[in-house]
This record gives C-alpha cells, structure tokens and sequence, in this order.
C-alpha cells in the first residue's frame, strides 16, 4: 500500500509535490554550470572555477545551447526513487561513483601530458588537485552514508553533489580547445 493510495485526492498531491519540487529544483540547479559553459564559450579561457568537464563540452558540441539540459536531465532519470520520496541510496549509485571516480582518475593520468603542454603545469595540477578533493569528499560521504540510512534531503544532497562533481569538474577538458 502505498502513500498516496491511503490518503484523498489533495492530499496526495500535496504529498508527491513535497518531493518532487526538491527533485526538480536540484536538478535545475544543474543547469547552472552548463550555463557558465555558454556563456564562456566565447572566451574559453582556462578557469580553476570552472573545468570544461565532459558531461558538459560533449552535449555542446552536439546539441549547441541545448546542452544545457543534459545535467538536469540525466540527475532526474538516475534519481527517479527521490521523485517518489525514497531517501535510500540505491547500490547502483555507489557503483557509478566507483566507476567514474576510477576512469576519472585514468582519464586525468592519460590527459595529464597535453594539459601540461596547453594549460600548463600549475593549471592541471590544481584541477587534478580540485578533482581529487570532489572524489575524496565524496567518497567519504558515500561511506558514512552506507553505515547509516539516510533522510530524504541527504539524499537529495549526496545525489546532488555526485551531478555537480560530473557537471563541474569530472572528465576535465585538458589539452586544446577544438
């Protein structure tokens, strides 16, 4: 039996909404660093604030300024159980965190000469650093998190801030701009 079976027609909405609008409103705030990525599209400099990561660049090319849906997109279909208000995090996002953290890390290995050559060293030193400290952070919140069960907002936030490493700083665009 499920929430909204037991309870009236308004009330059921309002319940769905309570966690749905969250949802909705994390998932819009990805958008943001896709926006960045627009407006600096012009002016690709190098920024420490910013990273040209993949999940961001690939649409772009594809897709134009429609990419900027992309992050927002993709955090809505994986957090489909936070639309229903089930705050448990789900195996397979401690796997795609592995996953990704682990080709994250070869990814920056394998880069590593072309960002030297193009951005230089401090510059891709400081992103492998700042990339590092997303992946620590957020293996260690991936960590307490699988010893306790987690409310509905961390949740929200744990899934929140995996899109945002993935939308700002995973998969760094090392080397010359196209």
């Amino acid at each position: 039996m499920t929430t909204t079976e037991t309870t009236t027609a308004g009330q059921s909405d309002a319940v769905e909404r309570n966690f749905t609008s969250p949802t909705f409103l994390a998932a819009g705030a990805l958008a943001l660093p896709a926006l960045v990525a627009i407006l600096r599209w012009q002016n690709p400099g190098d920024s420490l604030l910013y990273a040209w990561p993949l999940l961001i660049v690939l649409p772009m090319f594809f897709l134009s300024f429609a990419g900027i849906v992309v992050p927002p997109i993709a955090f809505l279909l994986w957090c489909r159980q936070l639309m229903r208000g089930n705050a448990k995090i789900p195996r397979r996002t401690y796997v795609l965190f592995a996953v990704l953290a682990i080709l994250d890390a070869l990814y920056l290995y394998v880069a590593w000469p072309d960002g030297v050559a193009m951005q230089g060293m401090r510059y891709t030193r400081s992103i492998c650093g700042i990339n590092a400290g997303w992946i620590v952070a957020l293996g260690a919140l991936f960590f307490i998190f699988s010893k306790r069960p987690p409310s509905y907002r961390t949740s929200l936030f744990l899934h929140w801030l995996l899109f945002l490493w993935l939308a700002c700083y995973a998969f760094p665009f090392l080397g010359e701009m196209p």
